[in-house]
């Protein structure tokens, strides 16, 4: 957690028995979307194990607070959305409201307070870290609002820590797509919710695939993305996450890019473990994402997240940078491997130990590329079935200079 975050954390009041409430209103709201899964039991065995974590860690706070905050923006028609991993990879955050992304859908594994009891490694304390970005114009609005419930006064000078109103990581300009949601709904649709839109839209993915974004995205390297979008040629959702995961925000693809095409192209398979193209099967053999990592070491060696989050740092490296450690590690995912006979023998345990540290450098965020993909996702959804909506927004917010650039990206 960042200092003004702590700002944040430390002027939130306490509330009166915090703990109980947090329990009840989170228990009370599953009620409400329990339908949306197939396996209850396992959902409510995860949502308590969050839970615990949470009151452990003393941040019963921020999410009433955040609880009370996103019930008054609902009640006044003010925008948000979730902005980093915690928040988005959180069931607690979705199940309270605090996010529209169904982190079970996703496979995301909540991970914000990560400990070790290990005699190696002791992680400090520290609080979640909740980030979400709000209609720039109206965040006034919400500042004094805290300010009036909570007395809090000193984010005047830091509300930008933890309301991202203006262009933010991925340079998108999060009130253009309110702008957007609120034409629809004034004009075809009053019940228009951009929650509502499907993520399965053939039309919509269609577009992505003919490299049409133009207006949608304003990447840094709109030609060479375009083409790219065309030869990489998403048919699914979980495709636009993998293609905007690996061309990155740098404006140009990574290293994996060519690799994970060329399976795509040529049909993945792997026969040497089920459970292996289980993780794999949705980037075509490639580890790419941090929380395959996780599974990988979950379904083969039985590591729970906490021990799987331990191994990777050390055989990484990094912040342990104890050898014997590393050896330790895999001397014992070795052990675990071979009892749990998810591998035949030790050489192929010794495979799956390089493959983990080949892909353990930089593996991405899958949370950042999600929230990212939906974002653009929905603008061009819009783009596709309010079209008539969309061109006059666009129109009127583009500057003359926006306006003759995006002219010129969609000649090519």
């Amino acid at each position: 957690m960042s200092e003004k975050q702590n700002i944040l954390y430390e002027e939130i009041p306490e509330f009166e028995y915090g703990e109980k409430r947090l329990k009840e209103l989170t228990w009370s709201c599953f009620e409400q979307k329990k339908s949306q899964f197939e396996d209850a039991a396992v959902i409510k065995e995860r949502l308590e194990q969050e839970l615990n974590d949470i009151i452990q860690f003393h941040d019963e706070k921020y999410f009433l607070f955040y609880y009370e905050l996103f019930s008054w923006c609902n009640e006044n028609d003010i925008a948000f959305a979730p902005w980093g991993s915690a928040e988005t990879a959180s069931l607690t955050a979705y199940i309270l409201g605090l996010t529209k992304i169904n982190p079970i859908k996703f496979g995301l594994i909540y991970q914000s307070h990560v400990k070790y009891s290990c005699k190696y490694y002791t992680d400090s304390k520290s609080h979640i870290s909740l980030n979400f970005i709000f209609d720039k114009e109206r965040i006034n609005e919400i500042l004094n609002h805290i300010q009036e419930k909570y007395g809090i006064v000193n984010l005047c000078n830091s509300s930008y820590s933890f309301l991202y109103g203006a262009k933010a990581v991925i340079n998108y300009d999060f009130t253009k797509l309110i702008k957007l949601a609120v034409q629809v709904r004034e004009n075809k649709d009053c019940t228009f919710s951009h929650e509502k839109i499907p993520l399965d839209d053939k039309e919509v993915i269609n577009e992505f695939s003919n490299g049409n974004i133009a207006t949608v995205d304003n990447d840094s390297n709109l030609r060479l993305k375009k083409y790219l979008l065309k030869e990489f040629h998403p048919e699914s959702f979980s495709d636009l996450i993998l293609f905007n995961t690996l061309f990155g925000f740098q404006g140009a693809p990574n290293d994996l890019f060519a690799e994970v095409l060329e399976n795509k192209r040529n049909g993945y398979t792997m026969e040497s473990s089920e459970r292996l193209s289980s993780i794999l099967s949705e980037t075509y053999g490639i580890i790419v994402y941090d929380v395959q990592l996780l599974e990988i070491l979950n379904r083969m060696a039985g590591y729970s997240y906490k021990e799987a989050e331990f191994f990777l740092k050390s055989v990484r490296g990094g912040r342990i940078g104890d050898s014997n450690i590393e050896k330790d590690c895999i001397n014992d995912f070795i052990k675990r491997t071979l009892q749990k006979g998810t591998v035949s023998n030790k050489q192929d345990a010794i495979n799956l130990i390089h493959l983990i540290k080949d892909h353990n450098i930089f593996p991405k965020d899958k949370t950042f590329f999600i929230v990212r993909t939906i974002i653009y996702y929905w603008e061009m959804y819009i783009k596709v079935h309010y079209r008539e909506e969309y061109d006059n927004v666009v129109t009127n917010y583009l500057t003359p200079y926006e306006e003759a650039e995006q002219s010129f990206w969609t000649s090519f």
